[in-house]
This record gives structure tokens, C-alpha cells and sequence, in this order.
């Protein structure tokens, strides 16, 4: 982990927001369908730089118990955990 990181990772406040700030949608259709479906994006490979994703991954499942989040730092939260277990599986994590 990068030291000047640690403080952000440590903070209940502060690491909902860095997710956020990571958090992007694309979009996805079905073949013959019209509607267009808006997907959460967040690759854990971004993070990686600055944070090893296995000690980040506890710190998400604990924020995401607090109430007091937004909906895109919840999704953030849920999405980021999500592609981490695709990418264990050896899956691509944007591939939704």
C-alpha cells in the first residue's frame, strides 16, 4: 500500500469517496431489445497502484454496513467487491 494512502483506506469518511471517484458506468443492450441497460464499472486492476485489493476488501465490507453512504458510494462499494471475486475466478472484472 502507499503510505500516503493509508489515512484515505483507514477513514469511514473518506474511502466511500475514493470509490466513488473510481465508480464508472457503461452501458448494455440485448440483441433485439431497445432498452439499454446502465452497468457499474469498477476494475479493481485501477486500484491496484495504490492498495493491495486484500486488505482494501475487508475495509469495503465494513462501510458497506454503515447508512449513512450515497447510492453511487454503495454501489461503488458492492461493485468493487463484486469484480474482485471476478477477477479471482480468473474472469475479467468489467465483463458484467
Amino acid at each position: 500500500m502507499v503510505p500516503l494512502v493509508d489515512p484515505l483506506i483507514a477513514s469511514d469518511d473518506l474511502l466511500p469517496r475514493l470509490l466513488e471517484k473510481y465508480l464508472r458506468f457503461g452501458t448494455r443492450q440485448v440483441m433485439g431489445d431497445r432498452a439499454v441497460t446502465r452497468v457499474p464499472l469498477l476494475n479493481p486492476g485501477h486500484l491496484e497502484p495504490i492498495v493491495d485489493t486484500e486488505v482494501l476488501t475487508p475495509r469495503v465490507q465494513a462501510i458497506l454496513q454503515h447508512t449513512d453512504l450515497s447510492v453511487d458510494q454503495k454501489v461503488a462499494a458492492e461493485t468493487l467487491l463484486e469484480s474482485i471475486q471476478r477477477a479471482q475466478e480468473g474472469k475479467d472484472p468489467d465483463d458484467v
